[in-house]
Parts: C-alpha cells; sequence; structure tokens
C-alpha cells in the first residue's frame, strides 16, 4: 500500500471474529441500502493480506459486527485525501458470544477497503456490516 494512504488508516484491533458481507472472490461488497440492511458480509482466513471493498456514505452510520479471535482489520478509503471514518465501540468489551460491535461513520461517499493485517490462520473471523441509519435521517 502507498505510504500516502497510511495516515488515512485506521486499525480495529479485533477479539472476536469479523465477518464482512461481499463477493469474496470478486473483493466488492454489496450495495449500500437503506437502513437496517445488510450492507456486507465476509470471513476473514488469511490473517494479512484478504480484503473486501464496501461503498459507504457520508452521514450514515454503519455497524460493523466482529466473530472471532485475534484478527486485525484496517479500513481505508480508495480515493486518496479522503479522510478515514469515525469508529466507536457500540458496547465495551467482547460480548458473551465473542462477538465485538462497533459504529463506523464515513465521512466522505467512497468505496473503502476493508482488509485483514493480522491473526491467526486457524481461526477464521466474520464481519457483519449493516447500514443502521441514513444521511436523511437524524
Amino acid at each position: 500500500m502507498n505510504n500516502r494512504f497510511a495516515r488515512w488508516t485506521l486499525l480495529i484491533p479485533l477479539a472476536a471474529a469479523v465477518a464482512c458481507s461481499a463477493s469474496s472472490q470478486s473483493g466488492m461488497g454489496a450495495g449500500v441500502g437503506p437502513a437496517n440492511d445488510q450492507v456486507a458480509s465476509h470471513t476473514y482466513t488469511v490473517p494479512a493480506g484478504e480484503f473486501i471493498r464496501v461503498p459507504l456514505e457520508s452521514g450514515a452510520t454503519y455497524r460493523f459486527e466482529l466473530d472471532g479471535t485475534g484478527f486485525r482489520l484496517k479500513i481505508s478509503p480508495l480515493e486518496a485525501g479522503t479522510q478515514p471514518p469515525l469508529v466507536e465501540e457500540f458496547v465495551p468489551g467482547v460480548g458473551a458470544s465473542g462477538t465485538v460491535i462497533y459504529n463506523v461513520k464515513p465521512r466522505a461517499d467512497g468505496v473503502y477497503q476493508i482488509s485483514s493485517i493480522a491473526g491467526d490462520p486457524t481461526q477464521p473471523m466474520t464481519l457483519h456490516i449493516t447500514r443502521v441509519t441514513g444521511p436523511d435521517k437524524n
């Protein structure tokens, strides 16, 4: 990855597996739909270098639910000069089921790459991305 993108990269340490909806073979996620629609779901099986690309809208809030252990993800906008999304834990810590939940709020419309950067190759992680609010909702 080009070094100029490093400052726009957000690292999410995971204590749980991550699932992302997407077409894993093409690396592209599904399109953004109305609020409370699943945007992407993907199971990461490679500890570093596996990725999906997902279009996200500014003004919307997305819930990232991570199921698994030991993986770290990186969220990077594909367009140069785009700020990284804001990320906050929805529920502090790891849930009883081993799930970690984050709210992600993009600052700009665009396609974001969500890559695995570290993890245990014997423990897959699944990431589910759901749009919970849209730019037209308050």
